[in-house]
């Protein structure tokens, strides 16, 4: 009973905390496509169901919407544009894999992605991998919303401290002999360095060959510039007053060796979005330049 207490305590936790970080880049995406100028980053007009009636509310009013972005939150806001063209990054890279025959994709720490939504012509199967509470949260809010579930669309609910990433995919369907899409956003930096290159393990272990990997990092403070330190600190300091602490990152000269997958993957990208903004931001001047402080890569499995 006490074992049974303790995991539904540590649940409802993860709940809790894996919601706020899902509801703020769910968030994010639904205040661009409500607010922003046409054309768009990224088009996502399902994110607004994911969210809370707190964020609704903000979103829908334009004082509660300037008071957030530009006075409570104003030292990270910067970030938020980040959120968007890693969206619009995984968009396009899934969508030319999929030009390329690829028909499986798995998306870790699913949180409130709405790919399977937003695409449902491609002839994917989506497994959404995540824990379980965070998919009963996210069911429980496309039911409020009279979305139906598409039948591409799996939920494969996975504690990666006691469930194997392989088996609970393969039981959903997934077949470990194709090729797969594998994306993992928003991730990394929250979790121990241990915890990522063990997951990047659980992945090359199913991967068969041909199959890619998009997923994003952090920069190491010491490859902050020094003129936004100021806001890398911000930021760290923000999540960590909501009990979700971003506490690993990378030098990028060094994130492949170090991750380990320089032996069985090819790196066919290594963005820096801050370096090239244009590339995804055109001349808009509607939301924030993108703050140097996150990188891309998209991999592809030898």
């Amino acid at each position: 009973m006490a074992e049974v207490e303790r995991r539904e305590g540590t649940e409802n936790l993860a709940r809790v905390r894996g919601s706020r970080t899902a509801e703020m880049v769910a968030a994010t995406r639904a205040g661009h496509y409500a607010r922003a100028e046409r054309p768009l980053i990224v088009e996502d007009p399902y994110a607004i169901h994911l969210v809370g009636e707190r964020w609704q509310r903000v979103i829908g009013s334009s004082w509660r919407h300037w008071l957030i972005t530009r006075v409570l939150l104003r030292k990270v806001i910067p970030t938020t544009t980040f959120v968007l063209i890693r969206a619009r990054f995984t968009d396009d890279r899934i969508l030319a894999a999929a030009d390329r025959g690829i028909r499986q994709l798995v998306i870790l720490g699913a949180g409130f992605d709405t790919f399977a939504l937003r695409y449902p012509d491609l002839g994917i199967q989506v497994f959404e991998v995540d824990l379980a509470a965070s998919a009963a949260l996210k069911q429980e809010r496309l039911a409020a919303a009279d979305i139906p579930v598409p039948e591409h669309l799996h939920f494969v609910n996975v504690d990666f401290e006691r469930d194997s990433l392989g088996e609970r995919l393969t039981v959903a369907g997934f077949d470990p002999g194709e090729p797969a899409f594998f994306s993992w956003m928003g991730v990394t930096f929250y979790l121990a360095r241990e915890a990522v290159t063990g997951t990047l393990l659980g992945v090359g272990g199913i991967a068969a060959r041909g199959s890619e990997l998009a997923f994003d990092y952090m920069n190491s403070r010491e490859c902050v510039p020094e003129s936004e330190l100021a806001l890398f600190d911000s930021l760290l300091g923000l999540v960590k007053s909501h009990g979700e602490p971003m506490i690993t990152h990378f030098d990028p000269t060094a994130v492949v060796e170090q991750l380990g997958l320089a032996a069985d993957w090819e790196v066919l990208e290594h963005d820096f979005p801050a370096d090239n903004p244009k590339r995804y931001l055109g001349a808009r001047t509607d939301v924030p330049q993108v703050a140097p402080l996150f990188r891309l890569l998209h991999l592809r499995r030898r």
